[in-house]
Order: structure tokens, then sequence, then C-alpha cells
């Protein structure tokens, strides 16, 4: 236990931002573990006093003298902001029993159990027995994996540092689909690896299939977001999500990057801005057969351009009433190389309901797509 309490505590010293390491502080007022200020003292004689500690040193205490703290980090792990995220097509059906099998034959940590103390922290490089944890959270299998890295400051003395890299597997049983999200890590603990986020989303698919019986297979994304930002005549044109940025390698073998930038109304640059100029123009290139003819070689353009472009990746926003709680994704298509796409989620912190709003809406309009197609 004193091993893995120094492996958190380095860690959150390390790898968490302020925003996280305040958030971990609130949560242990509101649990009773720790007391920021003097007067609450008498109130509660378990809590500790840290009125005169700072922030980190608040979550150093804490994690010292009450065990509590530990489980309480623990759940937040699964609520909290991820970077990077994939989407996996999975067979489901017998996924209960396969996951009480699993927990059966200790490969997996049921976080329910009486005899549950704390996660299983393995590297992914060595070999070691890698057990994850299971909960379930709203109706969604939760799994994480806790990757244990090592890393080196370049620096002289003590420079070695080990921290506690979570992974997390959400399994939607109803809509058979995976999704894997994992943070961004600081460059020292990559250890110039510069696969190394590939490799945590390999190791993870290959270990669910040999461990779980899992059938996964990599979710074709390219057509399911060419449904959502050209829906059909029949849907709902006010879409929620509108493009941000694009790449586009045009047939011509020229590239660019559109990107909205600051744009309150969300208008790509040159296709997009053209798009608008056409429509809000209609009575003027409809007045006669020239300029008929030069509304229609526009649409041509735009169509023929669009058509036979090629996108790496493309950035998607869900709106929202509050500009700020406006959630934005990247897409990269075939990340790496590889048959998946990568999801990431960049400017404000995005936590685990609103990715999992993201999650539902892309799986209902794969839904919506394959049901135009067949």
């Amino acid at each position: 236990m004193d091993e893995y309490k120094s492996m958190i505590t380095e860690t959150i010293n390390e790898i968490y931002p302020k925003y996280l390491q305040k958030k971990v502080i609130k949560k242990l007022e509101a649990n009773n573990i720790i007391s920021t200020t003097k007067d609450l003292l008498s109130e509660a004689e378990v809590t500790i006093d840290t009125s005169e500690e700072g922030e980190f040193e608040k979550i150093k205490k804490a994690i010292e003298q009450n065990d509590d703290s530990l489980t309480l980090i623990e759940n937040l792990e699964y609520e909290n902001s991820y970077k990077y995220a994939a989407l996996f097509d999975c067979d489901t059906e017998d996924l209960h029993e396969q996951l009480e099998s699993a927990i059966k034959g200790k490969f997996i940590l049921d976080a329910n159990d009486e005899s549950f103390s704390h996660d299983l922290c393995s590297s992914f490089s060595e070999e070691e027995k890698i057990i994850p944890t299971y909960k379930l959270i709203n109706g969604i299998y939760c799994l994480k994996f806790s990757n244990k890295l090592t890393g080196y400051l370049p620096m002289s003395g003590d420079n070695r540092r080990i921290v506690k890299y979570p992974i997390i597997v959400l399994l939607y049983k109803d809509v058979n689909t995976l999704e894997i999200r994992l943070d961004k890590i600081k460059g020292f603990l990559k250890n110039g690896d510069e696969y190394f986020y590939l490799k945590q989303f390999q190791y993870v698919v290959e270990w669910l299939k040999e461990n779980l019986n899992l059938n996964i297979e990599a979710m074709n994304l390219a057509p399911v977001i060419d449904f959502i930002i050209n829906p059909l005549e029949s849907e709902d044109q006010t879409s929620e999500v509108v493009v941000t940025a694009q790449a586009m390698n045009l047939a011509t073998g020229s590239k660019a990057i559109l990107d909205t930038g600051v744009n309150d109304q969300f208008i790509l640059p040159l296709l997009g801005e053209l798009k608008n100029l056409i429509r809000d123009n209609g009575e003027l290139f409809n007045s006669n057969e020239e300029t008929k003819e030069i509304k229609g070689k526009l649409d041509t353009f735009i169509f023929e351009t669009e058509e036979t472009a090629h996108l790496p990746w493309i950035s998607l926003t869900w709106k929202n009433e509050n500009k700020s709680k406006a959630v934005k994704v990247k897409f990269s298509f075939n990340y790496l190389g590889q048959e998946f796409s990568l999801l990431q989620y960049y400017g404000n912190n995005a936590e685990m309901e609103r990715m999992n709003n993201v999650t539902k809406y892309i799986i209902e309009n794969k839904r919506k797509y394959l049901s135009q197609e067949s």
C-alpha cells in the first residue's frame, strides 16, 4: 500500500494540472477527509487539517493519513476529461457473462467487491500481468487499465519518476460499441516513443480480445461523420454539430487546411463562405440564363472538390448555449495508418458526461447512416 500511495502522490505532483488538483481538493473536502479552514475542525474529528498547506500538500497529506482519499481519486479517474478516444464495433451479446467469468478467474478486479483495496498498476512494456478494475457506471460497463510509467527528468540527482497512467474502456452493451479513452502524457514519460498512444490502444484491444473473447473491429467513422455534416433533406438541418476545421488533400495534389478560427458563425473559409454566398444571393443567381449557368458551375466546382478530396482529419464542434461549454473534437481518420480513427478532444475539458454524449450522438448517427444504406 505504501508503494501505491507513493505512486499516486507522484502522479498528482507530476501530471495533474492545477485545475484537476483543485477538483481533487474539493472532493476531499466534500467527503470530509480534509478541512482547508480551521473553524471546521471542531465539527468533524476525522477531518485532516490542511489549512496551512499548499494545493499539492493538501492532497499528499490526505493520501498519507486516510486511505479513503485513494478511493476518491480512483473514482475520479473514470469521470475525468481525456484528450484521446477511439471507437470500435464490438459484439457485446454475452458481455455480462464474460465479465463475471473474468472476475471469478481473477483477470479483472471488481471495485464493488468487499475485498477490493485499490487498483493494480503494471507496466505494459514489461512481462507483468495486467489486471484492470471493473465498475458499472450509469449502465455502462467500465474497465480501467492502470499502466505504470517510468520516466526520467532532464536533471541531475533523483530524476526518476513513476506514475499511474489510467486508460478507460467503456462498453456500451445495447449498441455493440467499445470506446477507449486515454490522456495526454508528458514527453519524458513517453521516453521518446512517437507511437506511445497507438501502442496503448493496441495493447488494450489485444487484452480484451484475449481475456474476454470479444470480437472487436475498428469503427468506420469517415462515412458516419460525412453523414453528420451532410444530413439528408429529410433530416433536421439545424444540427447541433458544425464543422470548425478540416484538412483537404485535393485531387490536383494540392493540400489545404480550412479553419473557422474565432468565427462565431462556424463558417469554413472558401468553400463554406462560397456556399453561403450562393445561398444568400439565390434571387440574383437565378435572374437569367447566364447567372444560372454561373451558379451551376460554382455548384459543380464545390461538389467535385468535396467529393474528390481526401480528408485526413476533420474537427467538429458540439454547440452549446454557453460557448465555454461547447465540445470540440478532431477526428483523425486511419490514425497512423491504422484502421481506427482517433478522436482528439481539445479546447475546454470535456468530462465523462459530455464525452458520453458525443459518443451517443455518433452511435445514433451511425444507426441512421446504416439504415439509409440498407
